[in-house]
């Protein structure tokens, strides 16, 4: 929110001057005008993975983790300039 109310104090547009992507913030996304186009994350998958790790370094396996990928989705909203 901060970026956009500096933008906005600029006299910066958006889409117009410059494209903007948020993270993970559906409710900003869903207020701003005009609307953010965001990144979600699988935040419960996240977490998951992380207590699965932290439980078993408690239990005392020191190994490595095995990288995991998680998908993520991006709703494309009114705040990226369509490229021709």
């Amino acid at each position: 929110i901060g970026a956009i109310i500096g933008f906005n104090e600029k006299n910066i547009t958006i889409p117009g001057d410059m494209s903007f992507i948020g993270f993970d913030n559906l409710e900003m996304a869903r207020v701003v005008r005009p609307h953010i186009t965001i990144v979600t994350q699988p935040i419960d998958r996240i977490g998951a993975e992380i207590a699965d790790i932290l439980l078993r370094r408690m239990e005392g396996d020191s190994s490595p983790s095995k990288l995991r990928i998680l998908e993520t989705d991006m709703i494309v909203q009114d705040s990226v300039l369509k490229l021709k």
